[in-house]
């Protein structure tokens, strides 16, 4: 780490170079217009540290007084990782961008960063990184951070991921729910609890398989096994409501990185039962519609050859010595034989067609859907 002399020193290069007006009131705060550094001429500072990024070891030290601007908790080894977590997200691609160029090129580099503290606060400082070279080899790259004065009359941005999540989770319109990697439900939005008709206590804690249908229940650790190998899966299931009564979900399932560390799973749902519901109503009507026509269909095409054995028959049956009877038994006969061509024709009946019958009804053209063309 370097000495305070050292670090005193470089603030003194800093504060010349952005010339802090300090005796500037804060009614006056400046917008924060900036050139390469990002920071107004007229800008003051009011904490300030240094840290240092071993590049053998990957170790980032950091002063106290850069502990104490970036909230960092317990005294342990940091990482450049655990530096750019408390860096604004808007600025970590840039911030990184310096060090690589450090890295690859020996340049410094100064920089106004954002950093994220408890509760969202954001900070923001001036932020400079140099190389440290022995000979031509990199050994580390030290840095300062300078926190800038903020204005008391400028409002500052409430960062905070997590509530912006949270928020997102419990107002999102789909059902949502997190289970650990043995399928205990550790988290259900109001949504998903309304759908299956439980409170959110009655089921964090419990095993997923609870809301699967017992048809479909054998399933459910199958897909835990395959979405904890990478699986990402989305499909139909069908599931059981507290109340017992049944229910459909469309589920889009996939593998994440819980707040703790460990596996889980995230699973959104949707309920599509009403949906189900319509469609399957839909095609009982195209159901029910289909048989009227071809009942009618059907009516149609034996009233007439029946009609014909009928008026022969009564012919035969009142007039039982005319001489003609064996022209109206073959009347009956080829009737007879029509009414065995139209069954035949209705074992044969692949596709749906219809033709205009009376009163603007339509009946099934028999022989179309059979396959035969008059």
């Amino acid at each position: 780490m370097r000495t305070k002399e050292e670090i005193s020193k470089e603030l003194k290069k800093l504060q010349k170079k952005v010339a802090p007006s300090q005796n500037r009131s804060r009614q006056e705060c400046p917008s924060e217009k900036s050139g390469s550094t990002g920071v107004e001429r007229d800008q003051s500072f009011q904490r300030m540290g240094s840290w240092e990024l071993d590049l053998s070891s990957g170790i980032l030290h950091c002063s106290p007084d850069v502990k104490d601007i970036l909230k960092f908790g317990e005294d342990k080894k940091y990482s450049l990782n655990d530096y750019l977590e408390k860096i604004h997200p808007d600025d970590r691609r840039t911030f990184l961008q310096e060090i690589e160029r450090t890295t690859t090129e020996k340049t410094s580099f100064t920089q106004k960063v954002r950093y994220l503290q408890t509760e969202g606060k954001i900070i923001t400082a001036l932020t400079k990184g140099e190389p440290l070279l022995e000979g031509k080899k990199l050994l580390k790259i030290t840095g300062l951070v300078l926190e800038i004065a903020s204005c008391p009359d400028k409002p500052v941005s409430n960062y905070n991921k997590e509530e912006s999540y949270r928020q997102l989770f419990e107002l999102s319109p789909s059902g949502i729910i997190l289970e650990n990697r043995q399928g205990i439900i550790i988290d259900a939005n109001p949504s998903f609890c309304r759908a299956m008709g439980y409170r959110k206590e009655e089921l964090i804690g419990r095993y997923v398989h609870i809301l699967a249908h017992p048809e479909v229940r054998d399933q459910v650790d199958t897909n835990i096994a395959q979405l904890l190998a990478g699986w990402v899966l989305k499909h139909n299931v069908k599931s059981l409501r507290k109340d017992g009564s049944t229910c459909y979900m469309e589920l889009s399932e996939t593998k994440i990185t819980l707040p703790d560390g460990e596996e889980g799973i995230l699973c959104i749902a949707e309920d599509f039962t009403d949906r189900l519901k319509i469609q399957e109503e839909q095609l009982q009507k195209e159901k029910f519609r289909g048989i009227v026509e071809m009942a009618g269909a059907v009516c149609h095409e034996l009233n007439q050859p029946l009609t014909t054995i009928f008026i022969t028959t009564d012919l035969l049956l009142d007039f039982p010595k005319q001489p003609n009877i064996k022209e109206m038994m073959t009347i009956i006969k080829n009737e007879a034989i029509r009414i065995g061509k139209l069954t035949d024709k209705l074992m044969r009946i692949t596709k749906y067609e219809t033709r205009d019958y009376i009163n603007g009804q339509k009946i099934v053209d028999i022989d179309k859907a059979a396959g035969e063309n008059k």
